[in-house]
């Protein structure tokens, strides 16, 4: 079994990871299937995932290579601090709240997701977060009418 895990799927992983996370909406962190890199990095002391403070560097090193080097070193970044971007995800989110929220009724706080709805737009990444992860299910379900298919 190991065998068939080792050349055959795990090659495959990230390929087949992405397809079934994006069938579902999901963001996953596959690990990289390339049995040649996992071996390489397998040599690699542990301790050099970090060099001089900055996270990845072998990746991002390699990555140079393909990448500008603004691109390759910088650094990760969180969600848009735009707040026209947190308008247009909670004007969304509020349309389809309206729409389709009933759905959702038995899995959440209804009382506390309709105080969302009805509040301004939030200027917190964890705010816009949570409208945009309900904005996700409520568009899954008005898309496939709440039918998984």
């Amino acid at each position: 079994m190991s065998c068939l895990i080792y050349h055959l799927w795990l090659t495959r992983l990230l390929h087949n990871g992405d397809i079934q996370l994006m069938a579902h909406s999901l963001e996953g962190r596959v690990p990289f299937g390339d049995t040649r890199l996992l071996a390489l990095a397998q040599r690699l002391p542990q301790e050099l995932g970090y060099r001089d403070g900055i996270e990845k560097w072998h990746l991002r090193r390699a990555a140079e290579r393909f990448l500008e080097p603004a691109i390759a070193w910088r650094p990760k970044s969180a969600l848009n601090k735009n707040l026209r971007a947190h308008r247009t995800i909670h004007r969304h989110f509020v349309r389809a709240w309206r729409e389709s929220g009933a759905f959702l009724e038995p899995w959440v706080d209804s009382d506390a997701v309709e105080r969302l709805a009805a509040g301004d737009p939030p200027e917190t990444e964890r705010g816009t977060a949570t409208c945009f992860r309900l904005l996700a299910v409520l568009s899954w379900f008005e898309r496939f009418n709440g039918v998984p298919r």
